[in-house]
């Protein structure tokens, strides 16, 4: 099974290891639920049986984490109602026992007790990891009312500064998406509509390729906003 990625480590100055060795001090963190992880089966389902099923696959994860997360109780946190994510207070020592749950794709580590966050440099000297969330617009020909489709989406860039990773993900994102024709035959286009924030110091494997990745996505409906 491979082990799930640790984030925001590097705003406290240690590794995993490091982590791991602090021993009883209590470590706020936050457990994501794997539940857009895909196979066979599910793939195989309908939607309503598919969604049942992810609901209470959710429910067995976050009922199992919670029994690990001892001495304290943690929250369990949802989005439309399904489980997503646990959060609490835990010894540093007892995170390995997170690690080793099914379910688990990351632990992000938000307080270290007696550890200071670092203040980071708006402009790092060096390339850096930042994860970009940003809204990209998908634009029907000839639709002026109704609903549009947008895609609300965070992606790993690596630059040296905020706006050099701003600049690098619009370039990215109007290579990626060409006009295509749907199934009536008008002209669909994939358009960056905004960029809604611009996070420095994400944790990334470093011998893993990331830039330009699609680490968080949704799709979901909206009024088509007015023409100015």
């Amino acid at each position: 099974m491979q082990q799930p990625w640790y984030w925001g480590l590097s705003r406290f100055g240690i590794d995993r290891r490091d982590l791991l060795d602090l021993g009883d001090r209590s470590v706020h963190a936050r457990v994501a639920l794997a539940n857009h992880k895909l196979t066979r089966g599910i793939a195989a389902m309908s939607l309503s049986k598919r969604r049942a099923f992810l609901d209470a696959r959710a429910e067995r994860w976050a009922e199992r984490i919670a029994r690990t997360w001892w001495p304290t109780k943690p929250r369990v946190i949802r989005r439309r109602r399904r489980a997503c994510a646990i959060e609490g207070d835990l010894p540093a020592k007892k995170l390995h026992l997170l690690e080793r749950l099914v379910g688990v794709a990351h632990i992000q580590v938000m307080a270290v007790e007696g550890i200071r966050e670092r203040q980071h440099r708006r402009e790092p000297a060096e390339p850096s990891w930042f994860a970009v969330r940003s809204i990209v617009a998908i634009e029907v020909e000839g639709r002026r009312r109704g609903l549009q489709g947008i895609d609300d989406r965070i992606t790993l860039m690596r630059a040296k500064s905020e706006e050099e990773a701003k600049r690098r993900y619009a370039r990215s994102v109007a290579r990626a998406h060409e006009p295509y024709l749907n199934a009536l035959d008008e002209i669909v286009r994939w358009k960056l509509d905004s960029i809604v924030r611009v996070v420095c110091a994400v944790d990334v494997p470093a011998d893993v390729d990331l830039d330009g990745a699609e680490v968080f996505w949704e799709l979901r409906n909206r009024r088509v906003p007015r023409r100015r």
